[in-house]
């Protein structure tokens, strides 16, 4: 059932501390609970590894949610997730 599957989804604050453990200085106790639990959404909806997505989301933007990183070039701006009209407004 629904429920069930959202009890299951909850976040305990040992797991969010152990997020948090591993991005102390991005991540907050609630904001690590946020990222796991979206995390835990994610990865039902599309078959992926919660800790792949966790790795991807550390990674690729540090749970920033409007990562904007200069390539070394400075040629252009990349984001964490490419998305064509996010990064066009990036550069602007």
């Amino acid at each position: 059932t629904l429920l069930a599957t959202l009890l299951g989804l909850a976040v305990s604050d040992g797991e969010a501390d152990a997020l948090r453990s591993t991005a102390p200085n991005q991540l907050t106790l609630e904001t690590a609970r946020e990222h796991l639990f979206a995390a835990r959404i994610a990865a039902v909806s599309t078959g992926t590894d919660v800790a792949v997505l966790l790795a991807i989301a550390s990674h690729e933007s540090n749970y920033e949610p409007y990562p904007k990183n200069i390539t070394p070039k400075m040629e252009f701006v990349a984001c964490g997730l490419w998305v064509e009209t996010s990064c066009v407004a990036m550069q602007q």
